[in-house]
C-alpha cells in the first residue's frame, strides 16, 4: 500500500487508454479478429506494467535538499535553493513542488528538470513576504517521471523548516552607499560651535586669553605649573530617534504591505546609516496604551537590538495617544536628537488634536514628522472624467489631496518639518532629509 500512495497518473496514461479502446471500436466496425485487438491490448499492458516496474527499481534514485536563507526580508524578493542530485546512471525527468508557507499564496512552485547520470542541479525560488513574523515550510516533493511519462512516483525530502521574516535589511548596503559619498555628508561632520549643543570633551591646552576661567583644569593646572584649561568641541556623536505610531492610522494597506511595515523598514535603515555617520540610534513604538523606548545608542550588537524589536511590531485598532508619548520622551530623553515621528494624518483635523504635543516635543527634539500621500488617490487625478460621477469623485479626491498638502503647511508654519511621501519613495525621502540635516549642521 505504501507503494500505490507514492504513485501517480500522467495524462498520457488516459491519452493510451482511449487510444486502445479506439482500436476496439475500429476492429468492431470493420469486422477484423479480435485477435489483433488482444496483441494490442498485450503491448499496451507490456508497456504500462515495465513503465511503473521502472520507478519502483530502487528507493533511492534521488536525492533532494532545501537551502533556505538564516532570515528573510520584508518587502523584498528573498531567494532560496533546491538541489537535487540523480543518483542513478540514467537520465532521469523529475517535476519538482515545494511546499512554501501559507502567507504567500502562492501555488506556482514547481519547475521540471532534466538531470543526467550522477548529475546535480539547482533550482532557485524568488519569494516576497509582506509581512513579518515567523514562516514555515513544508516538504520538498519531488516528482520522478517514467520513460515514456505515463506515471511518475513521488519522493519526499527534508523536514519542516521555519524561517523569521525580519524589516528590510537586504537593501542596507544601497542606502549606506548613499550615506557615505563625501561630497554629500563631509560638510555635514565639520565640528561647528552650536548653542544649546551637547559638548564633548576633546584636550587639555594652555590658557590663552579669552578662555572660559569656569573651564580651567586644576588638577592640571597643579602638576603643570602653569593655567591649564579643558578644550571642549561641539558633540559629533547625535541621537536619532525613530518614532513609530502603532495605532489603527498605520494599517492601511500598499502593494501588499501596512504602512507599518514601511515605516518599520525605513526605521531600520536610517538607524544603520546614522550608526555608520558615529551618530546613536534609538526606536520608539507608542500606541493607545503604552510607549517603549529603546535608548539610542551605537554598538555592533545595537542595530541586531534594534532589528529584533522591530520584527514583531504590529498595529491595534486605538488612537494613539501622543500626550502620553511627549511626556514620556521628555523625561526619558534629556539630549537634544532628530526625532523621525512615522504616522498617518489623513485630515488637518486629526493633526490638529495632536499638534500642541508635537510643538511641546519639538522645543526640546528636533522633531520631523513623516506621513504617507495615497498614490491611488493620485492616480485617479489622471483619469480623464468620463461622467458626472467621475468628475465629482475628481473634486473629492482634489479636496483630500489639497488636506494633506494643508497638513504640511500647518507643521511648517509652527516651525517643524514634514515630510508627505508614496510608501514605496519612504526610505529614499527619510535618507534625503537626514543627510540635509547633517550638512546644515541642524543637529
Amino acid at each position: 500500500m505504501r507503494y500505490f500512495s507514492q504513485i501517480y497518473v500522467n495524462t498520457r496514461f488516459f491519452l493510451i487508454l482511449c487510444s486502445l479502446a479506439a482500436a476496439w471500436v475500429v476492429l468492431y466496425i470493420f469486422n477484423q479478429p479480435v485477435f489483433f485487438g488482444h496483441v494490442i491490448s498485450v503491448i499496451v499492458f507490456t508497456i504500462i506494467t515495465a513503465e511503473v516496474l521502472h520507478l519502483f527499481v530502487s528507493d533511492e534514485q534521488i536525492l533532494g535538499k532545501r537551502i533556505l536563507p538564516a532570515r528573510f526580508s520584508n518587502g523584498d524578493e528573498n531567494v532560496y535553493q533546491i538541489i537535487l542530485e540523480n543518483l542513478t546512471a540514467r537520465k532521469i525527468f523529475v517535476t519538482l513542488i515545494d511546499e512554501i508557507p501559507a502567507q504567500f499564496q502562492r501555488r506556482d512552485i514547481r519547475k521540471d528538470l532534466f538531470l543526467a547520470g550522477r548529475e546535480s542541479k539547482s533550482a532557485e525560488f524568488t519569494m516576497r513576504p509582506v509581512q513579518r513574523g515567523e514562516y514555515s515550510f513544508g516538504l520538498t516533493r519531488v516528482f520522478l517521471h517514467s520513460p515514456i511519462r505515463l506515471f511518475r512516483r513521488r519522493f519526499s525530502f527534508g523536514t519542516e523548516e521555519s524561517v523569521k521574516v525580519y524589516p528590510s535589511f537586504l537593501h542596507l548596503k544601497k542606502y549606506e552607499l548613499t550615506a557615505v559619498n563625501e561630497k554629500v555628508l563631509v560638510s555635514g561632520m565639520k565640528k561647528v560651535r552650536r548653542i544649546g549643543h551637547s559638548m564633548e570633551f576633546e584636550q587639555i591646552k594652555d590658557y590663552v586669553p579669552g578662555d572660559d576661567l569656569r573651564s580651567i583644569n586644576w588638577k592640571a593646572t597643579a602638576r603643570r605649573n602653569k593655567l591649564m584649561v579643558n578644550h571642549f568641541t561641539d558633540e559629533i556623536s547625535q541621537q536619532i530617534y525613530s518614532i513609530i505610531d502603532c495605532g489603527r492610522v498605520m494599517k492601511m494597506p500598499f502593494n501588499g504591505m501596512r504602512l507599518i511595515d514601511y515605516a518599520v523598514n525605513a526605521s531600520l535603515m536610517i538607524s544603520d546609516i546614522a550608526m555608520l555617520k558615529q551618530d546613536r540610534a534609538g526606536i520608539g513604538l507608542i500606541n493607545e496604551r503604552k510607549t517603549s523606548l529603546i535608548t539610542a545608542e551605537n554598538s555592533k550588537k545595537h542595530l541586531q537590538i534594534i532589528n529584533d524589536s522591530l520584527y514583531s511590531v504590529t498595529t491595534e485598532f486605538g488612537e494613539t495617544d501622543f500626550e502620553s508619548f511627549s511626556a514620556y520622551f521628555l523625561s526619558r530623553v534629556r539630549q537634544r536628537s532628530l526625532v523621525l515621528l512615522y504616522t498617518n494624518f489623513e485630515t488637518p483635523g486629526s493633526l490638529l488634536r495632536q499638534i500642541a504635543y508635537i510643538i511641546r516635543l519639538a522645543k526640546y527634539h528636533l522633531v520631523t514628522v513623516i506621513f504617507f500621500e495615497n498614490t491611488e488617490v493620485r492616480r485617479a487625478l489622471d483619469d480623464t472624467p468620463l461622467s458626472v460621477e467621475d468628475l465629482l469623485l475628481k473634486e473629492t479626491i482634489l479636496r483630500f489631496s489639497a488636506e494633506k498638502l494643508r497638513i504640511v503647511k500647518e507643521l511648517e508654519l509652527r516651525g517643524i518639518p514634514a515630510i508627505l511621501t508614496a510608501p514605496e519613495s519612504l526610505n529614499t525621502d527619510v535618507l534625503s532629509k537626514y543627510i540635509e540635516f547633517k550638512k546644515k549642521g541642524m543637529l
